[in-house]
């Protein structure tokens, strides 16, 4: 995407007042180059009911303290009988997983947060491309301000900064399993995108 970006500026002058016509042209370069820009979001978008499952199961730890009731919960959702428990330990190297970090208050379920907030911050980090080196032309260019540009700059910061506090708040508040989830996908992340730099 980075390579095709001075492509899909020139486009974007050429066709600005045409939208159609913009979006068409786009296309035809993403075929051309074979990117398809759906293609990222099919991996987030799988795990939406992941998340939204994972979720509801640890919620009902935190509704029902009676670990018989809180499987007879769990198994009235499950749609096969293979899938049914009959045991269930909530608790992963000292973290009982349904426990919210707020509802702990125990300084170690503390660090839950603060460690997912980091590695949201370094997976943002790691996945931003870095600047462009400026050119004579591009530093002439640069006099004219690019509005567009500004608001680039204003969102990579808002998602550098703003973004991984959210997720931290997030962990906080949601239980324990969750921000284990969470983590352990910004890892897998944070390594895609280190090896892809190589």
């Amino acid at each position: 995407m980075q390579e095709m970006k001075p492509h899909l500026d020139r486009l974007a002058d050429k066709h600005k007042e045409d939208k159609a016509r913009l979006q068409q042209e786009q296309l035809k370069l993403y075929q051309q180059a074979g990117i398809n820009p759906a293609s990222g979001c099919l991996f987030l978008i799988i795990q939406i009911p992941i998340f939204i499952a994972l979720y509801n199961t640890l919620r009902v730890f935190l509704i029902n303290t009676n670990m018989s009731k809180a499987i007879i919960e769990i198994n009235k959702v499950l749609y096969f009988p293979a899938l049914k428990i009959s045991t269930l330990d909530p608790w992963f190297f000292g973290f009982n997983l349904g426990f919210t970090p707020q509802k702990a208050a125990v300084w170690y379920y503390y660090t839950i947060p603060l460690l997912t907030a980091f590695l949201q911050y370094y997976q943002v980090q790691v996945s931003m491309p870095p600047p462009p080196k400026e050119s004579s032309a591009a530093s002439a260019a640069e006099d004219k301000k690019d509005s567009a540009g500004d608001f680039q700059k204003a969102m990579n910061t808002q998602m550098k900064f703003i973004f991984p506090l959210l997720i931290g708040w997030f962990s906080f508040t949601l239980p324990v399993g969750l921000s284990l989830y969470w983590n352990i996908f910004s890892i897998f992340s944070i390594i895609q995108y280190r090896n892809l730099k190589k």
